[in-house]
């Protein structure tokens, strides 16, 4: 089942609203924000120690390519998907 919102449509919003500040499934506060890495758009995000970076190929994937689990961020309260209703529209 593909994400109810594009890479695209998350990064240009975190790029315009952002940062997001999302909670994990486990309770993790986390900072989310869009930004190009070694000329790649990459959404980041910072939990206490360490970051999570998603690329366009991983997205709505349970794990990023780097290997780091994904679902604090897309499924936790509020997750980025709720971000991005509250920000840039309806998901």
């Amino acid at each position: 089942m593909p994400p109810p919102v594009t890479f695209a449509d998350m990064y240009d919003c975190l790029l315009r609203h952002g940062p997001a500040q999302v909670v994990s499934s486990r309770d993790t506060p986390y900072t989310v924000e869009a930004k190009p890495i070694d000329g790649v758009p990459t959404i980041v995000g910072y939990p206490a120690s360490g970051t999570v970076r998603i690329h366009e190929d991983c997205w709505g994937r349970p794990m990023t390519c780097e290997g780091t689990l994904t679902g604090g961020l897309l499924n936790g309260n509020p997750s980025l998907y709720h971000w991005y209703a509250e920000h840039c529209g309806r998901v």
